[in-house]
């Protein structure tokens, strides 16, 4: 669902995460820090046309084509939604090789299924060697888990007060997830 961009917390800049391949998804090549990306068609629309980026890495892991993250600046946001954005320019501030990094995130999610669930049974979706697809899958079902695992311990009743707190506890331990990797990423290599 998207909605209206609020005039807060955006501001006229703000800054977000992108992960890239070599290359941007149009082909482009990266731009260097510190150069503005501009898109120039007049059409921007979320998950269609212009610059996209995230508010949390774990966000912007689930829209991943490679394991290059980027900490931008987004300008003139047009659109948002719950976990993207799109504006009509984006400027790289920093890069970095996250491969080793998605490396020790999914070590750690895969330890913390483990505590929760007893095993790791092997997941609903295609098996993949691409590290950023295989990070923001285990990082969706490590998320699941924990809310689960939360809304259990309550001992809801009522089918609809669990759908209600299942979605609550999903954003609590997605908040917690986006945590460990933003450490992760600030952690000197």
């Amino acid at each position: 669902m998207t909605r209206a961009l609020p005039s807060f917390p955006w501001e006229d800049e703000t800054l977000a995460w992108h992960f890239t391949g070599p290359t941007l998804r149009d082909g482009r090549p990266i731009p260097l820090p510190g150069v503005w990306l501009t898109h120039s068609s007049p059409m921007i629309q979320i998950c269609r046309s212009g610059l996209h980026a995230s508010p949390r890495i774990i966000d912007a892991l689930g829209y991943a084509p490679g394991p290059t993250l980027h900490r931008v600046t987004m300008r003139n946001v047009v659109q948002w939604d719950h976990d993207k954005m799109v504006a009509r320019e984006r400027r790289i501030e920093w890069s970095m090789d996250a491969t080793e990094v998605l490396h020790d995130f999914i070590t750690r999610c895969k330890r913390e299924l483990h505590d929760l669930i007893g095993s790791i049974a092997p997941p609903a979706w295609p098996h993949t060697d691409k590290i950023e697809i295989a990070g923001a899958n285990l990082a969706r079902r490590l998320v699941w888990a924990m809310a689960r695992n939360e809304t259990r311990a309550v001992g809801i009743e009522n089918t609809r007060a669990v759908d209600d707190d299942l979605n609550h506890r999903k954003e609590d331990a997605s908040a917690e997830v986006d945590r460990w990797l933003q450490a992760l990423v600030e952690t000197p290599r």
